[in-house]
């Protein structure tokens, strides 16, 4: 956790801790709140120069094969201001230079860690996680305008630097900013994407692989599990894992009852069991399963929300939840397979018919189930097809322009998902991971393959008529091949007709309540029809999973983030 204050005192910076406890530079010109697994503080009573110097970093940081707060200091020294594109890893910074009296905040371009800010008159909150600025007297929790709108037109995905709250934003990553008494001056370090069109198919799986396998030697420390769904992703991390470690232990989750509840469907097409069962004997795995059960989801909606500081992936996030905290006492820390999908074109949009004149990002259903669910006096101000549709077209403008010989919507739509969907995914995972206690790495977003990844052409990525072919490719003779081929399934949702009766019950709970804050944001009359619904929705409302019970579980993680905060819906 990193979280302070800058501000404005006879022409120097000053930095006051907000929490944890305070580290000082030997002179007291700054102070710094930081804890958790991943904070480090590194202080020298004098550069090299003769003035106070200090850096804090929260995450992993590379400079070159140094690492770490250290690592960061001697770039700094090195290669003066400039030192923030010779840093890799997935990390926030804070650097003070008292030669310069100037603070630079950033976060690193593969947006894994968060960095908060909100500015007021003569002063700069930032912080890890947006609840922590909220701690002192300086900002008071309000939602904009802007934030009603987002939450219910594309919630819970949120444009990238946008937060709910008036007055407070995210660095974007690989966004600086440097405070000095001069004012204030932002920069922007971006990955490098060119266009490999030189590759083969056979040379494209082979530069992927390497770069996997150095991302998975990079992040793998002692003590480190990987979680295992039988899926091509999180199967190709173990089985390098695999080869960092013998026994590697693996985990993975089962949802009560699922072998008699589970529906297959386009979107979700087989039960992960099988696939799990053949990794584990393929690589001799020490395995862990958790059961969980649909009290254990509900009972875990709130703390995901409060994990992610906003309303998110209702039960997707609490199961990931209830499984991280289940294992903290097994592993440090875990390997996921997350990005793959966002970087190599495996999510079902890339292969259906989209057009972004359809007013609606890919992985949402159209905005008019969306127009219904909220409260009928709140539709005129909100006006949610209209913001959804001017979001989308911006986002569409920002995205890099395709070269001359690649089809353009799917490169568009591999950059859009990787900014805009990936994000709501990374997010899940750190946020969960950190309030679980644990770590997450994330090979698949290592920025060598990221980098790499989006610059191939879509005939290699998809290369054998699958999707994330070049990672099939890959693996050959590393996976088996049931495992291998094996159509993409994301991370699977409950289909136990008891979590469906749960968040009904505890809607009704809700509905009844004539305090309730989100009766004055939802239409009542919508939710009740919902409610008494037999069936479910042909599609999901978002991304892959989320139905009528993830919607369902959605409206309580906004029950409770309002009375959290004491928020009223009112525009």
């Amino acid at each position: 956790m990193l979280a302070g204050v800058l501000g404005l005192k006879e022409a120097a910076h000053h930095l006051y801790p907000l929490v944890g406890k305070d580290v000082y530079s030997p002179r007291r010109e700054v102070a710094l709140g930081a804890k958790g697994p991943w904070a480090k503080v590194l202080t020298l009573e004098r550069d090299p120069r003769g003035y106070p110097l200090w850096v804090a970093v929260e995450g992993i940081l590379w400079y070159g094969e140094e690492e770490g707060a250290e690592g960061a200091l001697r770039a700094f020294l090195e290669k003066g201001e400039g030192f923030l594109s010779h840093l890799t890893g997935p990390f926030t910074l804070v650097l003070f230079d008292g030669h310069a009296q100037k603070v630079i905040l950033y976060r690193s371009r593969q947006g894994v860690e968060t960095l908060f800010l909100a500015q007021g008159p003569g002063f700069l909150l930032f912080a890890s996680d947006e609840e922590t600025l909220f701690q002192g007297d300086l900002l008071i929790p309000r939602v904009s305008l802007q934030g009603w709108r987002e939450l219910l037109a594309l919630g819970p995905l949120r444009i990238p630097g946008h937060t709910y709250f008036q007055g407070v934003r995210e660095l974007l990553p690989g966004e600086g900013l440097i405070w000095s008494p001069e004012g204030e001056r932002r920069l922007q370090v971006n990955l490098p994407i060119g266009y490999r069109r030189d590759l083969s198919p056979q040379e494209a799986a082979e530069e992927l692989l390497f770069r996997l396998q150095r991302a998975v030697k990079r992040l793998f420390r002692p003590k480190s599990g990987c979680l295992l769904s039988g899926g091509l992703d999180s199967s190709a991390i173990a089985s390098l894992l695999a080869e960092e470690t013998f026994p590697l232990l693996t985990l993975s989750l089962r949802y009560e009852d699922d072998e008699r509840h589970f529906q297959a469907n386009p979107f979700q097409p087989s039960r992960d069991d099988p696939y799990v069962r053949q990794m584990v004997a393929w690589l001799q795995t020490r395995h862990e399963e958790a059961l969980i059960g649909p009290e254990d989801l509900v009972d875990h909606l709130l703390p995901a929300m409060e994990a992610r500081g906003h309303p998110g992936m209702a039960d997707i996030d609490s199961s990931f939840l209830v499984l991280l905290i289940g294992a903290r006492e097994k592993a440090d820390g875990f390997f996921t397979g997350e990005g793959a999908d966002e970087i190599l074109g495996g999510y079902p949009w890339f292969s259906r018919p989209y057009s972004p004149e359809e007013g609606r990002f890919p992985w949402s259903a159209g905005m008019e189930w969306r127009e219904r669910l909220v409260h009928p006096d709140l539709r005129p101000e909100l006006r949610l097809s209209d913001y959804g549709r001017r979001e989308l077209e911006e986002a569409w403008r920002s995205l890099p322009p395709p070269p001359e010989d690649e089809p353009p919507l799917m490169w568009r739509l591999s950059h859009l998902t990787y900014r805009y969907f990936g994000p709501v995914l990374v997010e899940r995972a750190r946020a969960m991971a950190r309030k679980a206690g644990v770590k997450i790495f994330l090979p698949f977003l290592d920025e060598e393959v990221v980098s790499f990844a989006l610059s191939l052409p879509w005939e290699l990525k998809a290369q054998g008529g699958m999707e994330k072919g070049v990672l099939r490719q890959a693996f050959v003779g590393r996976l088996p091949e049931e495992v291998r081929l094996r159509k993409k399934s994301p991370f699977p949702r409950t289909f136990h007709p008891r979590y469906r009766q749960l968040v009904t019950e505890a809607l009704e709970a809700i509905l009844a309540d004539p305090e309730a804050p989100s009766r004055r944001l939802f239409a009542e009359g919508t939710l009740r029809a919902w409610m008494a619904a037999p069936g479910d929705l042909e599609v999901p409302w978002f991304g892959q999973l989320m139905r009528l019970p993830q919607l369902f579980g959605y409206v309580l993680q906004v029950e409770g983030w309002l009375r959290r905060w004491g928020l009223k819906p009112v525009v």
